[in-house]
């Protein structure tokens, strides 16, 4: 069971703020102006024992950008594992292209040089555990330094083991870990001295959590971060989340839905049975249709262009209307003579995989 997993680089990030970088071509179609690329997936294909875990997958992951990967069956959660370099790939590649011009630069032996993923890289916590101090390279390369860090959609299963202990263990010595977790604990109210596993869920879920965001990651890779969690404290790790953004990381986040993603996202990535479906910036996200349902009269005064009909039958439709102008919908709605309507609108994972099918009636 995956605590969370800390992958050390030697890494320089930069600042664009919240700015969206324009897009241009990549391997699979889209590609972005900068070349400031951390992580790169090629045709990448895993299996899951009998079944198709990732299929013919390629993406990239850009330096201080927050990335969604949406998907509803656990593709998403997939691809953060072999990112994080604990998912074995049958088929094509994962590497770091932007990070290995660095590792040359500054001294790190040339061996390392094509690490794929997280296999050889240093590992913070193992090398503690190992040796009971931190990695030699730290010394060397130490204002370059930022983990990557991977939490899974899990709590922290240790039994005996105090808050304080874990995370002790985890920051290996080093004080300025330590004063992050103190903080990070005292921001959600948890007490050093409980158990792991006498804790709620909540807490222990914020633990496991905090475990990475400690180490102020240039990568953090995290796994439907809402679970187990309530909408407050949901939104006050939200502010944490975007305060590492600001401050030059780099966060990829895995959720089920658009809507659980909440942050504005700079690249959309959406995924369905193993595959990527579409991505986007997001300022060309698709906007959903609207659902529009009318009890009698007539739906000429309705534009055919903007209509894709759904159900009818005698003195009842339901169909979808691409307009957002309100205005313009409620008044050609006016003029139809119906008794009644009701607008909703589709999910934006309805409109991505054409799926209508609980409009259906």
């Amino acid at each position: 069971m995956y605590i969370g997993i800390t992958l050390t680089y030697p890494l320089m990030t930069n600042n664009y703020g919240f700015l969206v970088v324009l897009m241009k071509k990549d391997i699979y179609g889209e590609k972005y102006m900068s070349d400031n690329i951390i992580c790169r997936m090629e045709h990448v294909t895993v299996k899951e024992q009998q079944n198709i875990g990732l299929h013919d997958v390629s993406l990239h992951i850009t330096e201080n950008h927050l990335t969604a990967l949406i998907s509803e069956d656990g593709s998403a959660g997939e691809v953060l594992k072999v990112i994080a370099g604990l998912q074995k790939i049958q088929s094509g590649k994962a590497d770091y292209p932007g990070l290995k011009s660095v590792w040359m630069k500054k001294g790190v032996h040339p061996a390392e040089e094509n690490t794929q993923s997280g296999k050889i890289a240093y590992s913070r916590l193992k090398a503690v555990t190992r040796t009971g101090k931190e990695p030699d390279v730290e010394k060397e390369t130490k204002p370059f330094l930022k983990p990557i860090q991977y939490v899974p959609d899990d709590i922290v299963r240790y039994s005996g083991l105090t808050v304080e202990a874990f995370l002790q263990g985890v920051a290996g010595g080093s004080q300025e870990l330590i004063n992050e977790a103190v903080r990070l604990l005292s921001l959600f109210n948890i007490d050093v001295r409980d158990l792991l596993l006498e804790m709620t869920i909540e807490q222990n879920r914020l633990v496991s959590v905090i475990q990475a965001m400690m180490a102020k990651p240039a990568l953090l890779l995290l796994n439907r971060p809402y679970d187990m969690l309530t909408e407050r404290t949901f939104k006050v790790l939200l502010k944490e989340v975007v305060a590492l953004y600001a401050q030059g990381g780099t966060v990829v986040l895995a959720a089920e839905h658009y809507d659980d993603v909440v942050l504005p996202a700079h690249d959309y990535i959406f995924l369905k049975e193993g595959k990527v479906i579409g991505r986007f910036a997001k300022n060309q996200l698709p906007v959903p249709a609207k659902v529009v349902t009318l009890w009698g009269g007539s739906i000429s005064p309705m534009l055919s262009e903007k209509m894709t009909m759904l159900t009818r039958r005698k003195g009842y439709c339901r169909f979808l209307y691409e307009e957002q102008n309100m205005k313009e919908l409620a008044l050609r709605l006016s003029i139809t003579g119906c008794k009644n309507f009701n607008i909703e609108e589709l999910t934006m994972e309805e409109m991505l995989f054409k799926d209508y099918e609980r409009w259906i009636l």
